[in-house]
């Protein structure tokens, strides 16, 4: 089945029928197999014009270059008269015939138009005051064989299953290649001299963290605080204030975020803890802008929109996060691949204006997640090549659950040469419907980020130590509550389940809490020295196995098979 065609507009133009098959077999062949359009006669005009009046090659050569005539006998000439003109020579057939000879030319095309029929171009122009009119008439003939080309690539690659987005980007590049003639894109070549007077300084939006008008990317491992770090770059730039209280903000700038992943409850949530910590209200911040939805990196039509929409609100810098939901997943790995979509939308971003900022993650199987990230534990081909400056964030300590407290490293660098490591605090409180979170930052400098975590890992071994001595004292109080009357070390092992040194550790550390006291035990063999709870220890133990028994008991009853009217009589309503 071919393609339906989808309006009346696209029926009554298309080679196909009612059932979208092709009318006939050979439905395309006028197009594909016809002639391109040439316009000998135009052309031997436009240069005969240029020969009978030396003025007249500024209006032909203002129109037309060298490879829109579709002779190559006629490009030879529009390339002699050229060099001639160049030279401050008057353009005539005397000078274009010692040019062809000068270069060699002669010998490429039929001597008889070469020469001989240079002076008969010039006879039958009509009036050489129309040969711009005669220029456009070529130019207009080029502009049809190039797009008549673009067409029948387009058809191809759309034939050979090339993804649409990609088709309509290929086309559009094609169209704005109009802007240009045919052999003669401009490269932007310049002299050295000129490389040395051009305006090239480096400003920095963000002093020694962000260049203006150069692609960054912030990545990390995941649960990192990305968003949260990008949400407070944003709002230190809308409101030209210190990043993370340390970073000076060189003047307030208009900032978009595209998030696609946290969802816009915790957006706006991270976002207050951030801009009150900045002393200010959401509704002060008036050069920060949002969107929940992505634009799609591969898509011609949403680069486009992109475009215009930086332009629109004079955006200066712009947040993607994260940027694998703005990347086709079908090339991760494809370092050509990634590297075109990444260059298109930079592209986009640098004509409207503006800086754009990449969050992505770093990969999984880093060796020691607890040390600063490199450039190359970026996942995915193309990031690293394309980024020209970076934001590297990593753990320096393991997350302890139910304290709000991150402790991370901060690694920033670009091209233009900057380049710093912090250690960077974050402590924003746990999630209360009586107590909400803040956002509090504190930049550290390298060897102090390294001692608070030296002091932090301190701190955990002996938390966990004495976790450890702590359990090894309750099976001790268990076993022994057990056996009241005292029980001797070797079968209080057994009973605990300790070896002898956590044994002996935890029954110095309850002797001296005064919570278990030496005994004597009187066996069939004699008489062998024991321990046991104190008379008060044992008291509590009797009341802790009172109330985990009485849990016990609440927890086996089923709750349904309770009367509502009992249990509100229990509750006394």
């Amino acid at each position: 089945m071919g393609r339906l065609p989808t309006t009346q507009e696209d029926a009554r133009w298309t080679p196909y029928g009612d059932d979208g098959e092709p009318t006939r077999p050979d439905a395309h062949a006028d197009i594909v197999g016809a002639s391109p359009p040439v316009d000998i006669l135009a052309e031997s005009c436009a240069l005969g014009s240029a020969l009978i009046d030396d003025a007249a090659f500024d209006d032909v050569s203002a129109v037309v270059g060298e490879f829109d005539f579709a002779d190559e006998k006629h490009q030879i000439i529009f390339r002699a008269m050229k060099a001639v003109r160049e030279s401050g020579k008057q353009i005539d057939v005397t000078t274009i015939q010692s040019q062809l000879k000068a270069t060699g030319k002669l010998g490429e095309a039929d001597d008889q138009v070469m020469l001989g029929d240079l002076a008969r171009l010039a006879a039958d122009v009509p009036h050489s005051a129309s040969a711009r009119h005669y220029a456009e008439s070529v130019r207009d003939s080029s502009d049809k064989r190039r797009l008549h080309r673009y067409g029948i690539e387009v058809a191809r690659q759309a034939l050979n299953g090339t993804p649409a987005g990609k088709l309509l980007e290929f086309a559009r590049n094609r169209i704005d290649a109009f802007a240009t003639r045919p052999g003669e894109l401009d490269f932007g070549i310049m002299t050295t001299a000129e490389l040395d007077a051009g305006d090239y300084d480096v400003e920095f939006y963000i002093e020694d963290v962000l260049v203006a008008r150069q692609p960054m990317i912030l990545a990390g491992a995941k649960k990192s605080l990305k968003t949260s770090i990008l949400i407070a770059m944003a709002v230190a730039l809308a409101l030209g204030d210190l990043f993370l209280r340390k970073f000076v903000v060189n003047g307030a700038r208009r900032v978009l975020i595209f998030s696609g992943e946290s969802g816009a409850g915790t957006i706006r949530e991270t976002c207050r803890r951030v801009v009150k910590s900045h002393g200010y209200t959401m509704a002060e911040l008036g050069n920060l802008y949002w969107s929940v939805r992505l634009p799609r990196f591969g898509d011609a039509e949403h680069i486009d929109a992109l475009r215009v929409l930086l332009k629109r609100h004079s955006i200066e810098v712009v947040i993607v996060d994260p940027a694998y939901l703005a990347l086709p997943s079908d090339e991760p790995g494809n370092l050509f691949a990634q590297g075109a979509l990444l260059s298109g939308v930079t592209a986009a971003c640098e004509e409207a204006g503006a800086t754009l900022i990449l969050a992505h993650h770093t990969k999984k199987n880093v060796v020691n997640p607890f040390q600063p990230v490199e450039l190359e534990d970026i996942s995915w081909a193309g990031f690293q090549e394309w980024t020209r400056q970076w934001a590297l964030v990593s753990r320096r300590t393991p997350y302890n659950p139910g304290t709000g407290e991150h402790r991370l490293w901060l690694t920033f660098g670009g091209s233009v040469g900057h380049s710093s490591l912090w250690g960077l605090d974050v402590n924003e409180g746990v999630y209360s419907r009586h107590t909400p979170r803040f956002w509090e930052p504190t930049i550290r400098t390298v060897n102090d980020a390294r001692e608070t975590a030296k002091r932090c890992e301190e701190k955990s071994k002996a938390e966990a130590k004495e976790n450890k001595e702590a359990d090894a004292r309750a099976a001790v109080r268990k076993a022994l509550a057990k056996q009241p009357d005292g029980c001797t070390k070797t079968d209080l092992k057994a009973m605990a389940q300790l070896n002898t040194d956590r044994l002996t550790l935890a029954l110095t550390q309850l002797l001296d809490a005064g919570h278990v006291e030496v005994c004597e035990l009187k066996k069939s063999k004699g008489k062998f020295p024991g321990y046991r709870l104190t008379n008060r220890e044992l008291e509590v133990e009797a009341k802790l196995a009172a109330v985990d028994g009485a849990y016990e008991s609440a927890e086996s009853t089923p709750v349904a098979s309770q009367n509502p009217d009992e249990f509100n009589d229990e509750l006394g309503f």
